[in-house]
């Protein structure tokens, strides 16, 4: 999880949320400083002398004129010059009373602090104790709850396992890139999202902060459609600000974590077959009912772990960096971190690729920057031990 800077002078989420928790309950405000300063007064008085020369703790008044006339003052002194003083009688009602008084508000401030506190730290609760069931229970779906309101995407936990990666088919294999076919051992389960990012699920990072760029959806629509024209940098921020919410581990799938998801126990070009058929996915081609744009997320089949739009729509942005081929790729599934990094990987295919570049073997490589109308990502999570 990559940590955020908080620009100078704002408040996250999570503190904006205690702040209203506080002055709902009549904790902050005005209030707390009046009373403050009421028991600074009283206390402004302590060890005094009153007009007899006793000494007195608390403040003290002029006495009215009736009562200097009883006290037998005969010659006015310096004092009468300013007005008597003596002791107010009352303020050992006044002390005490405010003493109950800021008792009973700090009694009430610290349970509010508590309860406040333990709903800070409940998303990041609710999420260890995903990860401990969701390890044991693959195609289990969930979705963490957001510190900003509302909850994340949707994910399916993936089980642990392995496969041969590369094009293991033999249909439309691209010659180098997709080679050399390797064995890869996916040692621990983790959870990836159900379909691609949608737009909705952007512009909800975007309100809340975590996110700058408000990528053009082409007038296609937003809401349920995968979010496009973004860049794997962009992809990045999201995920960023995904973890912060959740208080889980949000990334990008590596290039291995995507295909063994993608394949979901296959060995075929894609996860139901060889051929292309009609109908399972969006892409120049695949006679899926949307012509020459984006369809909105979850509208084909998923495979038979439970993933959709893994084949065409858009192509989705994986944490590697790009290389031409599986020279060197780690076995265990991690992600490669050199080689090309001005350039990542990209998987899937989209929806204005033909069927040979949606298959599950299928891989491209762009410039981390770019925005265009056939980019997107999904994102994944990783499950705590």
């Amino acid at each position: 999880m990559t940590d955020r800077k908080q620009p100078a002078g704002t408040e996250t989420p999570a503190v904006a949320r205690l702040r209203g928790v506080l002055k709902d309950a009549g904790l902050v405000g005005e209030g707390d400083y009046a009373a403050h300063l009421e028991e600074k007064h009283l206390r402004d008085g302590e060890a005094h002398e009153d007009a007899r020369g006793h000494k007195r703790r608390g403040p003290l008044r002029r006495p009215s004129a009736k009562q200097s006339e009883q006290d037998g003052d005969e010659q006015p002194g310096i004092l009468d010059l300013f007005g008597t003083l003596e002791w107010d009688e009352s303020y050992d009602y006044k002390l005490e009373r405010s003493r109950r008084l800021r008792s009973r508000r700090l009694g009430g401030l610290a349970l509010v602090l508590a309860l406040a506190l333990a709903a800070l730290a409940a998303p990041q609760a609710a999420a260890q104790e995903l990860d401990a069931d969701d390890a044991d229970h693959p195609g289990r779906t969930f979705r963490d709850s957001l510190a900003s309101g509302g909850d994340g995407p949707e994910m399916v936990v993936v089980p642990a396992g392995s496969f041969r990666m590369g094009c293991v088919s033999g249909v439309d294999c691209y010659p180098g890139r997709e080679e050399p076919v390797h064995e890869v051992t996916i040692p621990r389960p983790f959870a990836v999202g159900s379909h691609e990012v949608t737009f909705a699920e952007w512009d909800a990072c975007v309100s809340a902060g975590g996110c700058e760029h408000r990528p053009d959806d082409r007038g296609w629509g937003r809401d349920r459609r995968p979010v496009i024209n973004v860049s794997w940098q962009d992809a990045q921020e999201y995920v960023s600000w995904l973890s912060g919410e959740t208080g889980a581990a949000y990334r990008l799938p590596s290039e291995s974590e995507w295909e063994y998801a993608a394949r979901a126990g296959s060995n075929t070009a894609y996860a139901w077959g060889d051929e292309i058929g009609s109908g399972r996915a969006n892409c120049a081609g695949c006679r899926g009912g949307w012509s020459h744009q984006t369809a909105p997320a979850g509208s084909f089949p998923p495979n038979s772990w439970g993933l959709h739009d893994m084949h065409g729509n858009v192509w989705e942005w994986v944490e590697d960096c790009w290389h031409e081929s599986y020279d060197g790729a780690a076995p265990d599934g991690a992600a490669r971190q050199s080689d090309d990094c001005s350039r990542h990987a990209l998987r899937g295919g989209s929806w204005d690729a033909g069927r040979a570049l949606v298959r599950s073997a299928s891989r491209f490589g762009h410039g981390s920057g770019i925005r265009v109308g056939y980019l997107g990502f999904r994102v994944a999570r990783t499950l705590a031990p």
